[in-house]
């Protein structure tokens, strides 16, 4: 081989062998880098369009399904074929489309029954007021009387409907002063001794004394006043109503039991439900079944809860529960 200056100089044969020989190892290491890279890209690409069609698959369906729901659809469900994170978003979906039809159901049922509601003392108040009108009956006191309760039960439905509405909407402001609650629940079962001698029920009272509270008055006599009502309508038939007051693990209880008849399980799951009436008789014209979810409300602004316990032919009770009170 020459040098730089024009001179001849000597390599081993070896060297050069040695030369060619790394040079053709560096180009098969490319040529194998690039064909592994080739390779690895293809597979890539071929899970991401794997990924992207597990993945999005369902979200499509999603997206379809949300569409139906859009058009009314109320019944779509989608089915719950897996186990990780997109099957509980499904899971959820339906969850979700289930509550939306029972919302409107319920919605519906409770349009017609307040339009039955309504319907019944306005219709009363217009044939009243055109036999009078007519002379077919007299403008008396006794028809005046009757006109005038049909407007109180009209009165009572808007007000028990704003109330709700105020209390579900958590706008209901609450009173909160120092009450000796023994007291106060004695003195609201004595309003009920007449009504009890004179049905034959007995009223028992287990209430601890001494039990002074801060809490809002008016409204926890309101929710008892409305349970002891229910508990004569429905369980007097039992012959015995209670009114407890007491402490349990911690807890402030007022308990409104009955002896009656009681009520089913699904009539249980219910019974706090608008318009809902144990008793599935549109002839008691005097519940509107709105008392219960009025009160339930009021129980959970006052950071209380009202729950319900029965079975047929065993009576009912309804306990009213205080867990933070001083």
């Amino acid at each position: 081989m020459l040098s730089p200056h024009g001179e001849l100089f000597w390599l081993p044969e070896v060297l050069l062998d040695r030369s060619f020989e790394k040079e053709a190892l560096q180009q098969a290491m490319l040529d194998d880098f690039m064909l592994t890279l080739v390779i690895l890209s293809i597979i890539a690409a071929l899970l991401a369009w794997l990924g992207s069609w597990y993945f999005l698959s369902p979200l499509k369906q999603l997206k379809r399904s949300f569409k139906a729901i859009e058009s009314g659809e109320l019944d779509t469900r989608l089915a719950l074929k897996r186990h990780d994170e997109v099957g509980e978003i499904i899971s959820s979906f339906n969850n979700l489309a289930a509550w939306l039809q029972g919302l409107h159901q319920q919605y519906k049922q409770m349009n017609s029954d307040l339009s039955h509601e309504l319907r019944t003392p306005l219709n009363g108040i217009r044939s009243r007021l055109e036999a009078m009108e007519d002379g077919i009956v007299p403008m008396d006191k006794a028809q005046l009387a009757a006109i005038t309760q049909d407007l109180h039960n009209v009165n009572r439905i808007i007000d028990d409907l704003c109330l709700l509405s105020l209390t579900e909407s958590k706008q209901l402001t609450l009173s909160s002063t120092r009450v000796n609650l023994s007291e106060l629940l004695t003195s609201t079962l004595v309003r009920y001794q007449a009504q009890a001698e004179a049905r034959g029920v007995k009223l028992d009272a287990d209430i601890q004394e001494g039990v002074s509270v801060t809490l809002d008055a008016g409204r926890v006599r309101q929710i008892v006043v409305n349970l002891l009502d229910n508990a004569f309508k429905y369980g007097a038939d039992g012959g015995v109503v209670t009114l407890q007051l007491s402490y349990q693990d911690n807890e402030l209880v007022i308990t409104v039991a009955d002896c009656g008849q009681g009520m089913s399980p699904n009539q249980l799951e219910q019974v706090f439900e608008r318009f809902y009436r144990a008793q599935g008789s549109r002839h008691d014209t005097s519940s509107l079944g709105l008392g219960l979810p009025i009160c339930r409300q009021l129980a959970e602004l006052m950071g209380a809860t009202l729950t319900a316990t029965s079975a047929e032919n065993q009576g009912a009770s309804f306990s009213l529960r205080f867990s933070r009170l001083t």
